[in-house]
C-alpha cells in the first residue's frame, strides 16, 4: 500500500513537468515587411501543405500565397506526379523569414494578380 502512495504523487509529477514544456511562450513573431508590388515568372506547385515557387533563374523556393484564382483550375482532378506549372504573377516579397507549410520557406511571395499560367 505505501509503493502506491509513492508512485502515484511521482508520475504525477512527471507528467506535470513533462507539460509544463508545453506551456513555455513561444518566440515572438517576426515582423515582416513586404517589398513593392513586381513581376515574377517561375515555376509553381500547389498541393497539400504546400505551394511552392522557384524564380526563374533562382535556386530558391518560396512560399506562394495571395489571388491565385486563376491557377486553380490546373489542380483540379487526379495528378499523380504533381501539378507543374509556369506562372507570371504580380505581388509583393516579403523579408526573409520562416513562411509557410512548418515555416520551411526563406520568404514569401504574396500574389496580387496572376497574368498568365500554363501547365509545364
Amino acid at each position: 500500500m505505501r509503493t502506491k502512495r509513492i508512485i502515484a504523487p511521482a508520475l504525477l509529477s512527471l507528467v506535470s513537468v513533462s507539460l509544463l514544456g508545453c506551456a513555455t511562450p513561444q518566440p515572438a513573431v517576426e515582423t515582416v515587411t513586404w517589398g513593392p508590388v513586381r513581376t515574377y515568372s517561375g515555376s509553381y506547385t500547389p498541393g497539400w501543405e504546400f505551394s511552392d515557387f522557384t524564380p526563374r533563374g533562382s535556386t530558391e523556393t518560396w512560399w506562394l500565397s495571395g489571388n491565385l484564382q486563376r491557377t486553380e483550375r490546373f489542380v483540379w482532378g487526379y495528378h499523380p506526379n504533381g501539378v507543374h506549372l509556369f506562372i507570371t504573377v504580380e505581388g509583393q516579397l516579403s523579408s526573409p523569414g520562416h513562411y509557410g507549410h512548418l515555416g520551411r520557406f526563406l520568404r514569401e511571395l504574396r500574389v496580387v494578380r496572376v497574368v498568365s499560367v500554363r501547365p509545364l
